[in-house]
């Protein structure tokens, strides 16, 4: 819109355009009305909202700037809508008045500071959830030149200072890095290295963990987005390798104890089995399938207790068990683990075995098998003598014949039933034997001629005549 005022600042012209840029604002248009009139009309008619507060301060000051004119300036009116208006002085002393509606010009240049505004704050979110995260983060663009760097990442990297690494390509700050010795691995390979990883760069096949000379564990993450930008993500994860090492060296040390424990238990003249807390067979030693030879205890690995022991009792092993499996099996159980005890078992060859069991603190059952065979024998052969003794019943003054003496028990039980005898003789063919006769009775303080023969031959060995008795 065009108003021109003539030297006593009359409105003199106004093109049909000034209607439609000052739709509502009330301000008079008729020729020869003086440019103060005509701003007062508008500021009174509230279309104007400078004016609003103070309408007399207003036109007083918009006066003033009307006198002496100088640059454009942008007046807000009513229903957000702006005009830009722009007075020049004319030769003659009149003045020519350009009004332009901005509106959309105004709006745009809002929208693109509420735009830049909200685009500054997000960029500052983002730098500040960048920085914020556990994790290094490298942003490089389609050039491959570095162009962003979160403070985690500077501080996994103090060999590269970010303000001198910004805009330098991922090569240039691997040759970097090359010269610091990082990473550890292309030591002494240097541009094979290189050519690698630069032949890698942003399809690699999957992570990769890094160890830096200082100590650092680095587990590195890059991909390469639709855009061409390349995004590297490093963690540190030394406590991790750390925690995994300590891992390992408990589970190697773990593993280092339990085969000294099988040898040392190996090594024992005795059976050992052990079960767990659950009553399972978890370790045995080969001593006790020697000893036991009628159970594969490799194949009952992780079976119950009461389920091998029902495998010997059905197949006959547990002579004390026949004809009352079932109850033998109750009271078996009811002894297993409660406490510290000795059970002395027969086997269906014969043999006798000592069974010992007790309970861990961890709940386990410990058994120690001992064959006791030798010394069951023993006890029954001492036995045997006591009653061979009592039924020969020497008497004092006599001669008495050993004819079978080894290894020496009744020998020795007759001299202490009757040590006033005239004399004992022992006598065996067997001549090995026959020294266990007289270490045993030099052992307990007794005296008997021991000789080495046959008693069907007395003439070869006694000449001395008739014995009283004779064993």
């Amino acid at each position: 819109a065009i108003l021109i005022y003539d030297a006593d600042d009359r409105l003199v012209l106004c093109n049909p355009r000034y209607r439609e840029v000052s739709p509502g604002t009330m301000m008079a248009v008729e020729y020869g009305t003086r440019f103060e009139d005509v701003l007062r009309r508008a500021a009174e008619s509230g279309h104007i909202v400078a004016a609003r507060q103070d309408t007399n301060a207003w036109l007083a000051d918009r006066m003033a700037r009307h006198r002496c004119p100088g640059q454009p300036e942008v007046q807000e009116v009513e229903g957000d809508r702006w005009m830009l208006i722009t007075e020049r002085l004319q030769e003659g002393g009149g003045m020519v008045v350009l009004r332009a509606d901005i509106t959309d010009a105004v709006h745009k240049e809002r929208a693109l500071k509420q735009a830049l505004h909200d685009a500054e704050r997000a960029e500052r979110s983002l730098r500040e959830a960048v920085n914020a995260m556990p994790a290094g983060l490298d942003i490089y663009d389609e050039q491959d030149r570095l162009v962003l760097c979160n403070d985690q990442m500077a501080r996994l990297r103090p060999h590269l200072p970010v303000a001198e690494s910004l805009g330098k390509t991922y090569e240039e700050l691997l040759r970097e890095g090359l010269r610091y010795g990082i990473p550890e691995e292309a030591k002494g390979q240097e541009e094979l290295w290189l050519a690698h990883e630069l032949a890698i760069r942003g399809h690699r096949p999957g992570p990769e963990v890094r160890h830096y000379p200082n100590g650092t564990w680095m587990h590195m993450h890059e991909c390469r987005t639709p855009s061409g930008m390349t995004v590297c993500v490093r963690l540190d994860i030394s406590d991790l390798i750390e925690q995994r090492q300590k891992v390992e060296a408990a589970r190697q040390e773990s593993q280092r104890m339990r085969q000294l424990l099988e040898r040392a238990v190996e090594a024992l003249p005795v059976g050992i089995e052990i079960f767990d807390e659950q009553d399972r067979l978890v370790l045995y030693n080969q001593q006790l399938s020697r000893m036991y030879p009628y159970i594969d205890y490799a194949e009952h690995l992780g079976k119950g207790f009461v389920d091998i022991l029902r495998y010997s009792v059905s197949r006959g092993l547990i002579p004390s068990a026949k004809g009352r499996e079932e109850a033998w099996i109750a009271e078996r159980l009811s002894e297993h683990g409660s406490s510290t005890s000795t059970l002395v078992q027969r086997l269906s060859d014969g043999r006798w075995i000592n069974i010992y069991e007790t309970r861990t603190p961890e709940n386990y059952v410990v058994a120690v098998w001992l064959d006791i065979t030798n010394l069951i024998e023993q006890r029954q052969a001492l036995e045997a003598a006591q009653q061979a003794a009592r039924l020969l019943d020497p008497q004092p003054g006599e001669w008495v014949l050993d004819a079978c003496a080894a290894p020496g028990g009744k020998t020795a039980h007759l001299l202490e039933r009757q040590p006033k005898l005239a004399g004992v003789v022992a006598v065996d063919a067997d001549e090995q034997r026959l020294k266990r006769v007289q270490e045993n009775l030099d052992r307990i303080g007794l005296h008997a001629q021991v000789i080495h023969g046959d008693a069907s031959t007395p003439d070869l060995w006694w000449p001395q005549g008739q014995f009283d008795r004779i064993l």
